[in-house]
């Protein structure tokens, strides 16, 4: 079985890596305290697999960070409907 990139994932994938190097986290380390597999940590970074919500989650509170920064390159800006508010 190949793995292939999944569409939209670069944002999610340089954060999570850029945090973690930041905090000087192995990838072993960080996968065990959030619960899950090395290989897992290793394939959200390179962009072969997108975390769930609770892994996620998991993730994000080990980093000491809100869960949105992972998906804030892939949330719409929405413009102004022009309507009162």
């Amino acid at each position: 079985m190949t793995l292939r990139k999944e569409p939209a994932t670069d944002g999610l994938a340089r954060t999570l890596r850029t945090l973690r190097a930041s905090r000087r986290i192995s990838q072993g380390a960080l996968a065990a305290a959030a619960g899950i597999q090395t290989k897992m940590i290793s394939h959200y970074e390179n962009g072969l697999s997108v975390p769930n919500l609770e892994t996620a989650r998991k993730i994000a509170e080990v980093l000491g960070v809100a869960i949105d920064v992972f998906y804030a390159d892939s949330i719409p800006l929405v413009q102004s409907s022009g309507l009162p508010e």
